[in-house]
């Protein structure tokens, strides 16, 4: 999507354009998305991230050579490229985030900083 930049995900998975099917066996729904991302590994990592609402500060940031992909399943949050993860603007979120292997270099800053 035009405009992002490399620290964001567009992820639409609400429209059946991008669905490939639902799974309905009574117990349980499963809809599959087609979620595409050119990622320079074949090892990846998945997990269920949840965040609270609070005022970051760093004093350390992380790089990434590779893009990490985050699915919000719920609540609104705000991402920055210094943050290590995202900041809910409400009370919480939880979000699917994909990463592949990768290493996380880590730049200690002169100064902390504080806010969004």
């Amino acid at each position: 999507m035009p405009g992002l930049s490399r620290f964001e995900a567009y992820v639409p998975l609400s429209t059946d354009a991008n669905c490939y099917g639902n799974k309905d066996h009574g117990y349980l729904e499963w809809t599959a998305f087609k979620l595409t991302s050119r990622l320079n590994t074949t090892e990846v990592t998945a997990g269920l991230l949840q965040g609270w609402h609070h005022t970051p500060s760093f004093k350390v940031v992380e790089t990434h050579e590779d893009n990490e992909i985050f699915c919000f399943l719920e609540g609104p949050a705000l991402m920055s490229k210094e943050h290590f993860v995202a900041v809910a603007e409400d009370t919480t979120y939880k979000a699917v985030v994909v990463s592949p292997v990768q290493a996380a270099p880590k730049v200690m800053l002169p100064e902390i900083i504080a806010g969004i």
